[in-house]
């Protein structure tokens, strides 16, 4: 577990190598995307309303816990699972940014992990998006890159797209 009253931050050579990491500062940011960390899975972690979290990681990152945070951006190289939720709480203008580089490497969600932000980017490398575990609640879908992979996003409504989509394997947009 990282904790601190104020911001945490990494110098590139230091590699965080957990199995589990939780995060929680004082409404500080945590930036972790200096060094190619190898965290299995990401826990409970909460940043308040105003702290942002940044991880840059090597390999599959499960995501397990409740993550809070003002705006949330995951990178990893394999494929990242949403076994949890993610809140980005920077009012109007809260982000949850997911990227896998891998090539194929997907990102996918369970019925616990409910996206719930302002604005939501995804990147992969051919991979799919496969968020239909559970109902999300995204206002703006921006920037979406999937190269030959698919997106399924289920929503709970009022959703605009906000940048260019592209997913070769095809788009399904659910909305209540």
């Amino acid at each position: 577990a990282l904790g601190a009253t104020s911001q945490i931050s990494q110098l590139n050579t230091a590699v965080v190598s957990a199995g589990a990491l939780n995060v929680t500062t004082g409404g500080s940011f945590a930036d972790l995307s200096f060094a190619n960390n190898a965290v299995s899975k990401l826990g409970a972690s909460d940043l308040g309303t105003t702290g942002n979290l940044f991880l840059l990681n090597t390999g599959p990152l499960t995501v397990t816990g409740t993550v809070k945070a003002a705006n949330i951006t995951l990178n990893t190289s394999g494929p990242l699972a949403i076994n949890g939720a993610l809140t980005a709480q920077a009012a109007a203008s809260s982000l949850v940014q997911l990227t896998t580089t891998g090539a194929g490497s997907s990102i996918t969600q369970n019925s616990s992990g409910v996206i719930t932000t302002n604005t939501l980017k995804l990147n992969t490398n051919s991979g799919n998006a496969t968020l239909n575990g559970t109902t999300n609640v995204i206002t703006n879908l921006d920037a979406v890159a999937l190269g030959t992979g698919a997106l399924n996003l289920l929503d709970a409504g009022g959703l605009a797209i906000t940048g260019a989509v592209t997913a070769g394997g095809g788009v399904t947009l659910n909305t209540s």
